[in-house]
């Protein structure tokens, strides 16, 4: 009883968050660093967070704060929100069977509360259009609308999910759309690109594809619902064409993505800023993994490595006036991963700029994909899940016990910067 009342005289941290310059303020202007991990699984088809059917909710929250997170950013599809279905009874009734017979935001609110308790705070991240996994560019998820979702229905959907939760100040934020990329029709139902609807995402030229103009569109709307909420607008990604054609013909085998080269994903943004209705609320963010990389980070030092990310994204997240934040980045829990050049120099280069992040992912396992179903077009991609496929860069273990490898999460806690 001493104890809970000594650490909740000393927390500090009080909801909602505004920008003040580059940084994070509470309600009483204290600076506040994010240092978050995503936890997914509600953007899928299974509409259920990972590892729900592994520990009692409870204990993955408690974990999660023990790890020493003080934010999740929290993967959500437009088709969770618009069709809320019940979740699979199956998934839930051995660790969870509170949430037996309860649809999927019902499961969320109760995970929301969960977190809300342990002063954890939320940043909603819009993931997928359809429900499924992300990414790639024949997943026709790649911008703000496809031919089974309207853009005054993605936005719809938005503005749902941040009413639902508008009465709960630990729901801090919204990632307007995640990894906004060129994108292809399909010719009928197949994985073959329609090599005439491509559409390819621009930043303030223009037309219905300018992603400046769109952001402003559903960040605004956020505000419009919620005028507490932080806007996190990510640039746009582009897919290499060679990697487009590797991926068309090994995706029957092994579901391979293209790689995703951050070339031009925010070095626009100082030419044609984000302008939002509600002053203090827009955030810069990105995501950054080695695959995205077009050069052989492997062989590079440290000054090459540094100079190539500050072209990238780097000057961005050196703006004075708004708050940068490295929404994912991740490498295998392992040994080698955390001795790859790409995470030694990402963590250094964190820790000179004591950057805002969020760790790709929580979750020690994800859905795999049955191969046949990789020839399948869109919506019917990923019908049947197997979530107990190892995550190689999740924190937690395959049983939700515990986490996977001890020095990933201390490296982690290395940047959960305190003094800021």
């Amino acid at each position: 009883m001493i104890l809970t009342l000594l650490l909740s005289a000393v927390s500090c941290l009080q909801p909602p968050l505004a920008t003040q310059g580059k940084f994070f303020v509470d309600v009483n202007g204290e600076k506040i660093h994010l240092h978050c991990s995503a936890w997914s699984g509600v953007h899928q088809k299974e509409f259920l967070n990972y590892g729900m059917e592994n520990q009692p909710l409870s204990v993955l929250a408690d974990n999660f704060k023990s790890a020493g997170f003080n934010c999740v950013r929290y993967q959500f599809s437009a088709q969770v929100v618009k069709t809320n279905p019940v979740v699979n009874t199956t998934l839930v009734e051995k660790y969870n069977p509170q949430f037996i017979g309860k649809t999927a935001l019902e499961v969320v609110d109760s995970v929301f509360a969960e977190l809300s308790k342990r002063e954890i705070m939320i940043i909603l991240d819009y993931h997928m259009l359809d429900a499924g996994g992300c990414c790639s560019p024949l997943d026709q998820n790649g911008g703000w609308y496809n031919s089974r979702w309207s853009k005054e229905d993605v936005q719809a959907q938005l503005v749902t999910m941040v009413n639902r939760y508008k009465s709960n100040p630990w729901v801090i934020g919204v990632d307007v759309r995640n990894e906004v990329r060129s994108m292809y029709d399909l010719i009928g139902n197949t994985q073959i690109p329609n090599p005439f609807s491509l559409f390819m995402p621009n930043w303030g030229q223009g037309g219905s594809w300018d992603w400046a103009v769109e952001a402003e569109r559903l960040g605004n709307a956020v505000l419009a619902a919620n005028p507490n909420m932080l806007i996190m607008i990510q640039g746009f990604y582009q897919i290499q064409l060679s990697e487009l054609w590797f991926w068309l013909t090994h995706s029957k085998n092994n579901c391979r993505r293209p790689r995703i080269p951050q070339v031009l994903t925010l070095d626009q943004i100082k030419r044609r800023p984000i302008n939002l209705n509600v002053p203090q609320r827009l955030v810069y963010s990105c995501h950054t993994y080695d695959f995205f990389y077009d050069f052989d980070v492997y062989n590079m030092t440290y000054t090459e490595w540094k100079s190539q990310t500050q072209y990238y994204w780097g000057d961005v997240a050196d703006l004075p006036d708004v708050p940068f934040f490295l929404g994912e980045f991740g490498t295998n829990h392992n040994a080698d991963g955390l001795n790859t050049n790409f995470f030694k120099y990402l963590m250094q280069y964190i820790k000179e700029k004591k950057m805002h992040w969020a760790y790709w992912a929580y979750e020690g396992t994800y859905a795999n994909p049955n191969p046949s179903q990789c020839a399948l077009a869109p919506p019917s991609f990923l019908i049947n899940e197997d979530r107990t496929m190892m995550n190689s860069y999740g924190l937690l273990n395959t049983t939700y016990n515990g986490f996977a490898y001890p020095p990933q999460l201390a490296e982690l806690q290395s940047i959960m910067f305190k003094d800021i």
